[in-house]
Parts: C-alpha cells; sequence; structure tokens
C-alpha cells in the first residue's frame, strides 16, 4: 500500500513538474516570436497640470515595402552631414566632403560640428571655433568662447553655452544678438521654424523642458517630468515635444498640455528628428534575444502610431544614433550612418531602391521578396 501511493504521489509531482515546463516553455516561446514588443507598458508622470497620458494605436507592419542602400564607404566614420539642394555633404574627423566626389571641400581637423540643413556648420578644431559655409566656402574663426554649439536649420544663429550663460550668435553679422543666464542644459534643440529653443535641465528630482523666444530668449512654457525622461525634440511648428520614457515615445502636446505614448522595445534607446508637424522619424535601438545590436527604423504618426520601415541587419557594425537624422528637401530620403564608416539611404518612398549619382539621387524598383534575401 505504502509503495502504491508513493507512486501515485511521483506520478502526482511528475504530471505537475510537466505542466509547469509546458507554460514555461509556451511563455519563452511567445516572448521570442514578440522581440519588438515591450512587456511592461511603463506610464510616465504627466507634466504638471496635464492629463493623465494614454496610449498610441500602431498601424499594421508593411514588411518588405521600404528598402535601404549603401551608397559611401569611408575609412573614417561620419560625424554628421548636410544638403545643398540635392547635393549630400558629409564630414569625418579628417575634414569635409561632397558624396560622390574624393577631394576635400575643407581640409582640417574636425572634432565635433553641428550641421544646419543646408550646408552651413560649426564646428570645433585644434580647440578652436569656426563656422563653415559650403556653398560660398567661407570659413572664419569664432572668437566667442562655447562649451556647446547648435546651429538653426537655416545656417543663420548658433545656440551656445558657456558656464550659466545662453547666446544667440548671428552668422551674418558674426556678432551675439542676445543672451541670458541659464543653467548649463544638457540637450538643446531648434525647431524648423527657428522662432524658439528648446532647453532641457535634469535635476536630481526632475528634469525641467523650457521652450524660449529664439529672438528675445524670453520664456514661453515650462513644464516638468521625472529626471529619467530623455528629450528626442521639437515639431517644425513648436507645438509638440517628444521624449523617451522607459519603453515609450511620450509625445507631449504643449499647447494643450497633454500626453501620449508610443510603446517600443523593452530596454531600447531611442532617436528621431521630425519631417513634419505631424510625423517622426525615429531610430529604435536594442539588443535581440542573441544579444545583437539591433535599429529598427520607424515612421511615427503624432495621431494614428507607428509603421516599421526596415532594420539595420544589413548594415555590418550597426549605426551611429549620435549623429541627428536630417531628410532631403523632398522629405523621401534620411541618410543613416555607419558606425565603421559608410554612408547608408534609406528611402521614405516605398518599393524602390535608392541611390545617388552625379550629385542626385535615383531610385530603382526593387525586385519582388528581395528584402528576404537582405535579412528583413
Amino acid at each position: 500500500m505504502i509503495n502504491i501511493k508513493l507512486n501515485f504521489k511521483r506520478k502526482g509531482l511528475f504530471i505537475l513538474l510537466g505542466g509547469i515546463s509546458i507554460i514555461s516553455f509556451l511563455y519563452i516561446l511567445i516572448q521570442t516570436e514578440k522581440p519588438k514588443s515591450g512587456a511592461n507598458n511603463t506610464t510616465i508622470s504627466a507634466p504638471q497640470g496635464s492629463a493623465a497620458p494614454t496610449q498610441q494605436p500602431s498601424k499594421p507592419i508593411s514588411p518588405g515595402e521600404y528598402f535601404i542602400n549603401k551608397i559611401l564607404s569611408t575609412e573614417d566614420p561620419i560625424m554628421g552631414f548636410s544638403w545643398i539642394g540635392k547635393k549630400l555633404i558629409y564630414s569625418t574627423g579628417a575634414g569635409i566632403y561632397e558624396v560622390g566626389n574624393e577631394n576635400y571641400i575643407l581640409k582640417m581637423p574636425v572634432e565635433n560640428i553641428s550641421w544646419s540643413k543646408n550646408g552651413k556648420a560649426v564646428f570645433t578644431s585644434n580647440s578652436k571655433r569656426y563656422f563653415f559655409n559650403v556653398d560660398t566656402k567661407d570659413l572664419k574663426e569664432i572668437s566667442e568662447p562655447a562649451e556647446k554649439m547648435i546651429i538653426s536649420p537655416t545656417g543663420l544663429k548658433v545656440a551656445f553655452t558657456q558656464g550659466g550663460a545662453l547666446k544667440i550668435f548671428n552668422t551674418a553679422s558674426f556678432s551675439v544678438d542676445n543672451q541670458t543666464s541659464f543653467e548649463e542644459p544638457d540637450f538643446l534643440t531648434w525647431p524648423e521654424n527657428e522662432d524658439y529653443l528648446l532647453v532641457s535641465n535634469k535635476t536630481s528630482t526632475k528634469r525641467v523642458i523650457t521652450i524660449l523666444e529664439a529672438s528675445t530668449l524670453k520664456e514661453v512654457r515650462s513644464f516638468s517630468y521625472n529626471p529619467w525622461v530623455e528629450p528626442i525634440g521639437i515639431s517644425p511648428d513648436g507645438n509638440t515635444f517628444v521624449a523617451q520614457t522607459s519603453n515609450n515615445l511620450a509625445i507631449h502636446d504643449i499647447k494643450n498640455n497633454t500626453d501620449n505614448l508610443v510603446e517600443f522595445s523593452k530596454g531600447s534607446k531611442l532617436k528621431g528628428s521630425f519631417t513634419s508637424n505631424n510625423e517622426l522619424f525615429l531610430t529604435e535601438t536594442y539588443n535581440d534575444p542573441l544579444q545583437r545590436k539591433i535599429t529598427n527604423f520607424w515612421v511615427v504618426n503624432l495621431q494614428e502610431g507607428k509603421i516599421l520601415l526596415a532594420n539595420s541587419m544589413p548594415i555590418l557594425g550597426g549605426i551611429n544614433p549620435g549623429i541627428p537624422y536630417s531628410s532631403n528637401f523632398t522629405k523621401n530620403i534620411i541618410p543613416i550612418a555607419a558606425n565603421k564608416g559608410g554612408l547608408w539611404f534609406l528611402s521614405l518612398k516605398p518599393g524602390v531602391i535608392p541611390t545617388y549619382q552625379n550629385s542626385d539621387i535615383y531610385y530603382y524598383s526593387a525586385p519582388q521578396n528581395s528584402h528576404k534575401d537582405k535579412g528583413f
């Protein structure tokens, strides 16, 4: 009788353990099949006086429609790029070039650089600061001290920070238009209309986002987030601010002081730039189950959700997410800089592969199912 009872107990234990193993296997399988979905939907603390954030829907993913293509190989990693009409200009630590032209536009060491959208740049070289206009080849040294220099989209203004000062430098008159006292910001950016300047400061208890009028540096609006919110950018009209919080993109409507959330992979890092008042190009970099660093390329519609365009698997060594993304003037190409040197085009037009020849962008039709051969 004792043996019968013991055998019965053993059988019951084996059945229980077997059931747990099956459930565990199914859970792991589900997680493996959904590497791009965050396990937790973390909610941010809303800005003071605003409603609680809500979750945005996502459009169905359309795989196989959008393509990336390598257009340039370099020995030195690319530090930034800009456009002059259809011409694509880029910079490395050795100087400034035009894509497709092996000759230097400017040959001198570049330590860090900020590009406008039309071929103007401010950079440091041998601890000195310079303004350079690619179109006119005009190079001028800037005597103003600066720790950070962020040039505006048109290249007409530069925001300088130095200690507790924030200055607006005019590249036409080559003088300071305005300045104010400001705690050293950790993030600084211009909207495309250049009417405003967005400045972020992080304290031990919160992150304060301040929007300043660019011409006077007077405060227009200020709102607070928990300190782990990471700023991404501001829309061209200055009405929408976006940031990362946990694995979510937080979309803050500045006028109405409300927030929405779009979810991304758990542990991911988000970077991006606006392509219009209502759309954002976004990169999502995360480690896949094999601990490979992968970047997904998305378009996020602020009202409708996100659409996956492509990923970085064809780019050996991954991409450099520290370079601001800047589309061409027709908003259908995003240049992507590789970590190990080289420049890629991501097409925002479906069904075509982008290329660059003779200072112009061309497309050719993509063969059917070609994404499957490229790891998409």
